[in-house]
Protein backbone atom coordinates (compact mmCIF):
# COMPACT_ATOMS: atom_id res chain seq x y z
CA UNK A 1 0.00 0.00 0.00
CA UNK A 2 1.53 3.42 -1.05
CA UNK A 3 -0.05 6.18 1.52
CA UNK A 4 -0.20 10.45 0.16
CA UNK A 5 2.13 12.26 2.46
CA UNK A 6 -0.03 14.89 3.88
CA UNK A 7 -0.30 18.56 3.34
CA UNK A 8 0.11 20.98 0.48
CA UNK A 9 2.72 23.69 -1.52
CA UNK A 10 5.70 24.26 0.99
CA UNK A 11 5.32 21.08 2.86
CA UNK A 12 7.85 21.45 5.86
CA UNK A 13 6.05 17.74 7.06
CA UNK A 14 7.17 16.01 4.16
CA UNK A 15 11.06 16.63 5.12
CA UNK A 16 9.87 14.50 8.25
CA UNK A 17 8.75 11.33 6.42
CA UNK A 18 11.40 11.49 3.70
CA UNK A 19 14.38 11.63 6.25
CA UNK A 20 13.30 8.17 7.48
CA UNK A 21 10.50 6.60 4.90
CA UNK A 22 8.74 3.78 7.38
CA UNK A 23 6.02 3.51 4.41
CA UNK A 24 5.62 3.70 0.43
CA UNK A 25 4.66 7.55 0.02
CA UNK A 26 3.19 9.23 -2.90
CA UNK A 27 4.71 13.15 -3.19
CA UNK A 28 3.04 16.09 -4.95
CA UNK A 29 -0.68 17.36 -6.13
CA UNK A 30 -2.09 15.70 -9.46
CA UNK A 31 -0.30 16.09 -12.57
CA UNK A 32 -0.63 19.81 -13.99
CA UNK A 33 -2.50 21.19 -10.81
CA UNK A 34 -1.38 25.10 -10.27
CA UNK A 35 -0.21 24.22 -6.79
CA UNK A 36 3.62 22.71 -7.52
CA UNK A 37 4.50 21.32 -3.92
CA UNK A 38 8.46 21.68 -3.20
CA UNK A 39 9.97 19.69 -0.18
CA UNK A 40 13.36 20.18 0.91
CA UNK A 41 15.37 17.69 3.24
CA UNK A 42 18.19 18.64 5.34
CA UNK A 43 19.98 15.41 5.75
CA UNK A 44 20.27 12.21 4.00
CA UNK A 45 17.19 10.50 3.08
CA UNK A 46 16.60 7.19 4.30
CA UNK A 47 14.32 5.04 2.49
CA UNK A 48 14.35 1.99 3.95
CA UNK A 49 13.85 0.03 0.48
CA UNK A 50 10.43 1.81 0.54
CA UNK A 51 8.71 3.05 -3.08
CA UNK A 52 8.64 6.87 -3.31
CA UNK A 53 6.31 7.91 -6.11
CA UNK A 54 6.88 11.53 -7.05
CA UNK A 55 4.01 13.81 -8.40
CA UNK A 56 3.73 17.29 -9.51
CA UNK A 57 6.83 18.06 -6.80
CA UNK A 58 9.91 18.94 -6.67
CA UNK A 59 12.40 17.51 -4.01
CA UNK A 60 16.09 18.40 -2.83
CA UNK A 61 17.88 16.32 -0.73
CA UNK A 62 20.49 17.92 0.94
CA UNK A 63 22.77 14.29 2.32
CA UNK A 64 22.45 11.14 0.34
CA UNK A 65 20.06 8.41 -0.63
CA UNK A 66 20.35 5.75 2.13
CA UNK A 67 18.51 2.07 1.84
CA UNK A 68 17.35 3.19 -1.77
CA UNK A 69 13.80 1.70 -3.00
CA UNK A 70 11.93 2.29 -6.23
CA UNK A 71 11.56 6.06 -7.28
CA UNK A 72 8.39 6.25 -9.86
CA UNK A 73 8.33 9.41 -11.55
CA UNK A 74 4.51 10.14 -11.72
CA UNK A 75 4.79 13.32 -14.11
CA UNK A 76 6.94 15.51 -16.39
CA UNK A 77 7.64 17.59 -14.06
CA UNK A 78 8.62 15.79 -11.17
CA UNK A 79 12.04 16.54 -9.89
CA UNK A 80 14.60 14.59 -7.12
CA UNK A 81 18.16 16.15 -6.83
CA UNK A 82 20.45 15.10 -4.45
CA UNK A 83 23.08 17.73 -3.72
CA UNK A 84 25.61 15.44 -1.58
CA UNK A 85 25.11 12.14 -3.62
CA UNK A 86 28.41 9.86 -3.57
CA UNK A 87 29.03 6.97 -5.48
CA UNK A 88 32.19 5.36 -3.44
CA UNK A 89 34.23 3.64 -5.47
CA UNK A 90 37.21 2.24 -3.68
CA UNK A 91 40.91 1.62 -6.05
CA UNK A 92 40.65 -0.65 -8.46
CA UNK A 93 37.37 -1.38 -8.74
CA UNK A 94 34.81 -0.49 -11.75
CA UNK A 95 31.31 0.11 -11.99
CA UNK A 96 28.94 -1.53 -13.97
CA UNK A 97 27.23 0.97 -16.31
CA UNK A 98 24.63 -1.42 -17.89
CA UNK A 99 21.82 0.33 -18.08
CA UNK A 100 18.72 -2.19 -18.35
CA UNK A 101 15.47 -0.78 -19.38
CA UNK A 102 12.04 -2.39 -19.50
CA UNK A 103 9.19 -3.06 -20.61
CA UNK A 104 10.30 -2.54 -24.49
CA UNK A 105 7.39 -2.05 -25.78
CA UNK A 106 6.35 -0.18 -23.46
CA UNK A 107 2.41 1.47 -22.65
CA UNK A 108 2.27 2.86 -19.29
CA UNK A 109 5.45 2.62 -17.26
CA UNK A 110 9.27 1.71 -17.89
CA UNK A 111 12.16 0.87 -15.81
CA UNK A 112 15.40 2.26 -16.43
CA UNK A 113 17.91 0.67 -13.76
CA UNK A 114 21.50 1.10 -13.03
CA UNK A 115 24.24 2.71 -11.52
CA UNK A 116 25.82 6.03 -11.54
CA UNK A 117 22.70 7.07 -13.80
CA UNK A 118 22.27 11.11 -13.57
CA UNK A 119 20.41 11.99 -16.54
CA UNK A 120 17.82 10.17 -18.46
CA UNK A 121 16.69 12.20 -21.54
CA UNK A 122 13.50 10.85 -23.98
CA UNK A 123 13.88 12.26 -27.75
CA UNK A 124 10.99 11.82 -30.09
CA UNK A 125 12.18 11.11 -33.61
CA UNK A 126 12.58 14.55 -34.95
CA UNK A 127 14.98 14.57 -32.42
CA UNK A 128 13.11 17.17 -29.97
CA UNK A 129 13.31 16.35 -25.77
CA UNK A 130 10.30 15.22 -24.80
CA UNK A 131 11.09 14.06 -21.28
CA UNK A 132 13.82 14.95 -19.15
CA UNK A 133 14.59 13.51 -15.80
CA UNK A 134 17.50 14.33 -13.70
CA UNK A 135 17.83 11.73 -11.02
CA UNK A 136 20.54 10.06 -8.74
CA UNK A 137 18.98 6.40 -8.23
CA UNK A 138 19.73 2.98 -9.16
CA UNK A 139 15.79 2.12 -9.80
CA UNK A 140 13.97 4.59 -12.15
CA UNK A 141 10.11 4.04 -13.17
CA UNK A 142 8.69 6.86 -15.68
CA UNK A 143 5.27 7.17 -16.65
CA UNK A 144 5.02 7.03 -20.29
CA UNK A 145 1.40 6.88 -20.59
CA UNK A 146 0.95 10.11 -22.03
CA UNK A 147 3.73 9.88 -24.94
CA UNK A 148 1.88 9.18 -28.17
CA UNK A 149 2.52 5.61 -29.56
CA UNK A 150 6.36 5.13 -31.61
CA UNK A 151 9.33 4.92 -31.17
CA UNK A 152 11.51 7.00 -28.86
CA UNK A 153 15.58 7.38 -28.22
CA UNK A 154 16.33 7.49 -24.68
CA UNK A 155 20.04 8.90 -23.47
CA UNK A 156 21.09 8.08 -20.21
CA UNK A 157 23.65 9.80 -18.94
CA UNK A 158 26.15 8.61 -16.14
CA UNK A 159 28.39 10.07 -13.24
CA UNK A 160 31.33 10.22 -16.06
CA UNK A 161 29.48 11.76 -18.56
CA UNK A 162 29.07 8.79 -20.53
CA UNK A 163 26.00 8.40 -22.26
CA UNK A 164 24.26 5.11 -23.40
CA UNK A 165 21.33 4.96 -25.90
CA UNK A 166 18.31 3.06 -26.19
CA UNK A 167 15.54 2.69 -28.45
CA UNK A 168 11.96 2.47 -26.94
CA UNK A 169 8.67 1.28 -28.23
CA UNK A 170 5.61 3.38 -26.82
CA UNK A 171 2.48 1.28 -27.42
Amino acid sequence: MISQIPNQGYDNDATFFLADMQNNWSIGNPCGEDNYMTIECYDNMNMNGNILNIYYANITIQGQIINEGPITFMCDSAVLTVLEETLEVEQNETIDYTIKMYPNPARDFIHIDGQGITDIIFYNLNGIVVKHYITPTIENIINVSNLPSGMYIIQVLNINNKIITKKLIKQ
